[in-house]
């Protein structure tokens, strides 16, 4: 609490401001956090099913989001972690 007091008075310094706007270049405003979600769930249009969006258009995943190596261990450690399996 006095911590966040001194910010409020005498503003941020040091690793504080570095931090805070590090962060805005990856954190959105709250009343634009679900932009995107909102849009996707709101569409009337069916076709847009599988496909990855930022900021309401699509774009293409990076690499490693398409890897199916690394996609099937992650499936893999979540089922072990979890100790839920799932049969498809």
């Amino acid at each position: 609490a006095e911590k966040w007091e001194r910010m409020q008075t005498e503003g941020l310094k040091g690793t504080d401001y570095f931090l805070l706007n590090a962060l805005a270049v990856i954190v959105r405003p709250v009343d634009r956090g679900a932009n995107t979600q909102v849009y996707l769930a709101s569409s009337s249009t069916s076709d847009i099913g599988g496909q990855y969006f930022v900021d309401m258009k699509p774009t293409k995943p990076t690499a490693a989001a398409q890897d199916m190596e690394k996609a099937r261990a992650l499936w893999n450690l979540s089922e072990k972690l979890t100790g839920v399996q799932f049969s498809f």
